[in-house]
């Protein structure tokens, strides 16, 4: 990115996803090496922002925090909607795992 990607309106806010099933290497017993897998969003603008949730074959996702305690820890976020996530404001998901 150069400085005019990173003074541009879309650009204050961004996500990360940390994919737990994307690890690369085995253990000691040769087996995959997997965690949960978690999608952070945060937003510095001044306007709330809608965010498309990273899809994979129907992944649902849950509410680990949002500061803007608009949504309750554990709550569920419909995968296949933008997240509508508030001004200034940090959104923790983490995938659900067969439920």
């Amino acid at each position: 990115m150069d400085d005019a990607d990173w003074n541009a309106e879309s650009s204050r806010s961004v996500g990360i996803l940390l994919d737990g099933a994307a690890i690369p290497g085995h253990d000691a017993r040769g087996q995959p090496i997997t965690d949960d897998s978690f999608f952070l969003i945060l937003n510095a603008d001044v306007d709330s922002i809608d965010w498309a949730m990273p899809a994979r074959d129907g992944q649902e996702w849950e509410i680990v925090v949002d500061t803007t305690n608009e949504r309750e820890r554990g709550a569920a976020v419909d995968s296949a909607k933008p997240l509508t996530v508030a001004s200034r404001s940090v959104v923790v998901l983490t995938a659900r795992s067969g439920r």
